[in-house]
C-alpha cells in the first residue's frame, strides 16, 4: 500500500473490528500495513490507553474471605458500586451487639483491588492487599487508600489506621486514629502513612495532632512530621508522597468487549503520576553496569499480564551539578536488536527508552537508543515536537549492556547544556517516560509502556504537557 491509499475512516473501521475480536484473516495484513505509519500508530496508542484506563475503572473488586469465617462468603461488586460495611459485619459475626450503630462508608473508583476482611470475634479490620480505592463517608469526607493498607471504621467519621498510606479530603472533625496518634481534620486535605512510625503531611488547611509525646499541636499547610515513640519531629514535605485522587468514570466511557485488548501487543496500565528525582552523591562510571548505583529512588513498571514477566523496566534517574544520570534495566525478549537505520525518524520504534522533561513551556524528549547495525549507543533530542535530531558524540555519555537473552541495562549521562535547561533542588517539573520494544527485524514496535502520567487526564497525549506526570527534585 502507498501513502495515498491510506484512509483514516477505513483504519478506524479495521480498528473497531480488531477491538471487538471480529477481524477476518484477510484484513489482518491490511491492518498491520496501517500500523507501520506513525499517524495510525498514534491513533492506535491513544485508544489502547483509553482501554487501559477503562479496564481499571470498570474492573471487578473482590472481597476475599479470610479465616476464621463463621459462614463462607465471597462478596463481589463492580467498581463504583456501593459496599455497605455495617451489614457485612453483622452478617459475618452473626450478632448485631458486636457492631456499632453508624452509617457505613461506600467504595468507589477502585483500581486492581483485592480485599480481605478479618472477621474474628475481636477484630473487624479491613485490608486492601493490592490496588487503590476511594472511600466515601456520610459526612462528605473522601479517603484514598493505597495497598497494602489495614484499617477499621470506628464510627461514621472516624477510622483506625493500622498500617499503610491514606489521603483524606475531609470535613471538619473527621478523625484518623493510630496506635498512639489522634489526627482531627479542620476542613483540610492531609495524608497519613504508617510503617514503623507515623507520617502526617498537610496539603491544605490544618489538622490537630495529639498523642502521648505532645498534648496537642496544629499542623498547617505544607508541614510534614514523623510521630515516633518518644517525639514528633518535622520532616521535609514531599508533594508526591501520597496518591491524592483516582480518576472518575468518563461520562461517555464504553468498555471494549475484549478486556485484554489489544491482544498480542504488550502495554501497561499506568501506576505512577510522579517521580522523586534525587541527587547523585557519588561518581558513576558510564559503562552500562548499574550495580554500583544505590537503591534510592528506584522505580519499576511492567506491561500488562501476561507480558509482565517478559516486558518490564526498573531503574533510577538522578542529577548533580553536571547534569542528569540514568540507569535502567529492561526485560526484553529480543534485547538490543534494533536494526532500523538511525537516520530514520521512527528508529525509536524498534526499541528505545524516552525521557520527557518540560520546564515552563519548553519540552524536551531524550531518546536513549542502541543500534544493532553500528553496535553503538545513541542519544536523540526532540524540542517541542519538532524533528528528532542526534546528539553529537562528546555532548553525552551512553552505554548499553546485554545481560542475557532476555535482559539489558543502560547508563547515560546527559549534561545540562544538552538537556537545554537546568533543574534545581525543590523544583517540580513535568516528566514522563516511554519504553518501546521492537521485534527482531526492527521493522516496527511490538510493545510499549507509558509511565508517570497525570491521573486527571483520561486520554494521555504526549503533545500536551498537562497530561504528563511530574518529577520533584530533592
Amino acid at each position: 500500500m502507498s501513502a495515498e491509499d491510506f484512509n483514516e475512516d477505513r483504519f478506524r473501521k479495521l480498528l473497531d473490528l480488531y477491538i471487538n475480536a471480529e477481524m477476518a484473516e484477510e484484513n489482518l495484513q491490511e491492518f498491520e500495513e496501517y500500523l507501520k505509519e506513525e499517524k495510525y500508530r498514534d491513533i492506535y496508542i491513544k485508544l489502547v490507553h483509553q482501554d487501559s484506563v477503562l479496564y481499571q475503572l470498570f474492573e471487578k473488586v473482590e472481597i476475599e474471605e479470610k479465616p476464621p469465617v463463621s459462614i463462607p462468603f465471597i462478596f463481589k461488586v463492580v467498581a463504583a458500586a456501593i459496599i455497605i460495611i455495617t451489614p457485612l459485619l453483622i452478617y459475618f459475626t452473626g450478632t448485631k451487639k458486636e457492631v456499632d450503630e453508624f452509617e457505613a462508608f461506600t467504595v468507589s473508583n477502585t483500581i486492581n483491588c483485592t480485599w480481605n476482611r478479618d472477621v474474628s470475634e475481636n477484630d473487624n479490620s479491613i485490608q486492601l492487599t493490592t490496588g487503590v480505592a476511594k472511600l466515601n463517608f456520610q459526612d462528605g469526607s473522601a479517603v484514598v487508600i493505597e495497598a497494602p493498607v489495614t484499617f477499621k471504621q470506628v464510627n461514621s467519621n472516624t477510622i483506625y489506621l493500622e498500617e499503610g498510606n491514606i489521603f483524606i479530603k475531609g470535613k471538619p472533625n473527621f478523625t484518623v486514629l493510630t496506635e498512639k496518634d489522634k489526627i482531627v481534620d479542620i476542613s483540610t486535605e492531609f495524608g497519613v502513612s504508617i510503617d514503623r512510625d507515623t507520617r502526617i503531611q498537610v496539603h491544605k488547611g490544618r489538622v490537630s495532632l495529639s498523642n502521648e509525646s505532645i498534648n496537642k499541636v496544629d499542623l498547617t499547610e505544607g508541614k510534614a512530621v514523623i510521630s515516633g515513640e518518644q517525639s514528633v519531629n518535622e520532616v521535609d514535605f514531599i508533594n508526591s508522597y501520597f496518591l491524592r485522587d483516582i480518576p472518575n468514570k468518563p461520562a461517555k466511557a464504553k468498555m471494549a468487549p475484549n478486556a485484554f485488548f489489544p491482544g498480542t501487543v504488550p502495554y501497561n496500565i499506568n501506576s505512577f503520576n510522579s517521580y522523586l528525582l534525587l541527587k547523585l552523591e557519588e561518581e558513576i562510571s558510564i559503562d552500562g553496569n548499574t550495580q554500583e548505583w544505590d537503591s534510592s529512588g528506584v522505580f519499576s513498571s511492567s506491561c500488562r499480564p501476561p507480558f509482565d514477566q517478559s516486558h518490564s523496566i526498573k531503574g533510577q534517574i538522578k542529577y548533580n551539578e553536571k547534569g542528569i544520570f540514568t540507569a535502567l534495566t529492561v526485560r526484553d525478549p529480543g534485547p538490543m536488536k534494533n536494526k532500523l537505520p538511525v537516520n530514520q525518524q521512527n528508529c525509536w520504534n524498534a526499541g528505545s527508552q524516552q525521557l520527557w522533561f518540560a520546564k515552563g513551556n519548553e519540552k524536551v524528549c531524550l531518546t536513549l537508543l542502541y543500534s544493532a547495525i553500528s553496535e553503538k549507543s545513541y542519544l536523540f533530542k526532540t524540542i517541542n515536537d519538532d524533528k528528532m535530531n542526534p546528539v553529537a558524540n562528546g555532548s553525552f555519555e551512553g552505554k548499553h549492556l546485554q545481560i542475557s537473552d532476555s535482559e539489558y541495562s543502560l547508563e547515560y549521562f546527559i549534561p545540562w547544556e544538552t538537556l537545554g535547561f537546568k533543574i534545581n533542588k525543590n523544583d517540580k517539573i513535568s516528566f514522563h517516560l516511554t519504553s518501546h520494544w521492537g521485534d527482531e527485524t526492527g521493522k516496527y514496535w511490538n510493545g510499549f509502556l507509558e509511565e508517570f502520567q497525570n491521573y486527571e487526564y483520561f486520554n494521555f497525549d504526549q503533545k500536551n504537557i498537562d497530561s504528563w506526570g511530574y518529577a520533584e527534585i530533592k
